[in-house]
């Protein structure tokens, strides 16, 4: 996943969220591997058999997330995620083995010719049907990474936008936050404007267009406060 992706952009600092996908016992796994590195466990889906484990190690915090494969082969379970840069896996015991890191990574959706492209592209149709919170991911990656999004992805975004409303209000701020973390977050918020994405995670935008303001004002006061993001 992400780890790896960092990997390849060779952004090592902060990168220390790793997912591990195992064939079965992901949570008996996780267990295990917390007590051996004295580490905090905790379930994050029994059903889907998911479990996080944390670990403080020098100073800094690293989370570990087991999950247990949701396709028949590890393949299958990555054609099931979200983006093709973060549809990438490797074999933990050809880690020792290889000489470089690209020989030996899984990837069945060209996420690596993608990393090279500055492009983020959706892994499967389904994939904001399966989770529209992927809608949002889709920006905070690309404002995080400054890449651009895809026709098709972008196409999909706007389509399955209205799903928005079915997803956690905490898992939605996590990842709009990403967005606004960004220094250069203006043109991600003005194209997520434009396909009537933002209004989904901030409704008070309808109300604020086409309000006309005092003489002194340009703009609107909707395309004022766009334009004030622009200029923080």
């Amino acid at each position: 996943g992400g780890y790896l992706r960092n990997l390849l952009l060779n952004k090592e600092d902060g990168n220390r969220d790793l997912d591990f996908a195992v064939s079965k016992g992901a949570l008996e796994l996780a267990k295990l591997f917390s007590k051996k590195i004295k580490g905090f466990y905790v379930v994050l889906d029994k059903k889907e058999r998911c479990a996080r484990v944390i670990h403080r190690l020098d100073g800094k915090t690293y989370t570990l997330d087991f999950a247990q494969f949701r396709g028949a082969t590890i393949k299958k379970d990555l054609a099931l995620r979200d983006f093709t840069i973060n549809n990438l896996a490797v074999e933990v015991e050809r880690i020792a083995e290889a000489d470089n890191l690209e020989e030996i990574i899984i990837d069945g959706n060209g996420g690596q010719a993608d990393l090279k492209r500055n492009l983020i592209r959706m892994v499967s149709i389904k994939s904001f049907k399966d989770d529209p919170l992927r809608i949002i991911r889709s920006f905070s990656l690309a404002a995080t990474l400054n890449f651009k999004i895809d026709a098709p992805t972008v196409s999909q975004a706007k389509k399955y936008r209205h799903k928005i409303a079915d997803v956690a209000a905490e898992r939605v701020r996590d990842e709009f936050f990403k967005i606004l973390a960004v220094e250069n977050c203006a043109p991600y918020l003005r194209q997520m404007d434009k396909l009537c994405i933002l209004e989904e995670i901030l409704p008070q935008v309808v109300v604020m267009r086409d309000v006309e303001q005092g003489p002194y004002h340009h703009l609107d006061v909707w395309q004022h406060s766009l334009e004030t993001v622009a200029q923080l």
